[in-house]
């Protein structure tokens, strides 16, 4: 499961290397940001996105189980609150345009 992570990371900074972006906000400052595009952080997000989705999945599959197999609720209760932040973090980070991010 983190080689799948690795192998993407690699990809990512083989196809599209680290770089700066300068900005001038005014003639005497220059403000220095990750050059990056939004397209590669969310290609870079979805495998953790789809490894989230699955684990909600077969925790709410599993809700019911006899009580000798408890954690499935804890896990389920985690991946649901995990999700609720997933909902909120995307929108938020991909609405808002600032250029010093």
């Amino acid at each position: 499961i983190t080689s799948v992570q690795l192998f993407g990371a690699i990809a990512w900074l083989v196809i599209e290397p680290p770089d700066i972006k300068e900005i001038h906000p005014s003639p005497l400052t220059a403000v220095l940001t990750c050059r990056v595009s939004t397209f590669s952080l969310m290609m870079s997000l979805v495998y953790n996105m789809l490894l989230i989705l699955m684990c909600t999945l077969y925790a709410f599959k599993t809700r019911k189980i006899p009580a000798n197999f408890n954690e499935a609720k804890y896990i389920g209760f985690t991946m649901y609150s995990t999700c609720i932040v997933w909902l909120a973090f995307v929108p938020i980070y991909f609405s808002t345009y600032n250029d010093y991010t």
